[in-house]
């Protein structure tokens, strides 16, 4: 049986960058997920949710971080910047 040794936080940074793995989504990701959205929705095959969208990033699933793409969507499709979490657009 091994044991855990504790890993410094320098550590794990440097294990995800070799591994390719980040913690935010690329635009070109963000744009990818909106696309099958929009296509789900028109083929009437779901109700449009995020639930369900992974993306596959370095042999890892990474789940959709919803807030984050309704924030890239309200920025993409009013043109307005996103100024905080507390004020609403």
């Amino acid at each position: 049986m091994m044991a855990l040794v504790p890993c410094s936080p320098n550590q794990y940074q440097y294990q995800f960058k070799k591994w390719d793995i980040k913690k935010s989504m690329t635009t070109e990701q963000k744009d990818a997920v909106v696309s099958a959205l929009g296509k789900r929705k028109r083929n009437g095959k779901s109700s449009g949710s995020t639930a369900d969208f992974t993306i596959a990033e370095a042999g890892f699933k990474k789940e959709v971080d919803k807030r984050n793409l309704k924030r890239y969507l309200r920025k993409r499709l009013t043109g307005i910047p996103d100024m905080s979490p507390s004020v609403s657009v």
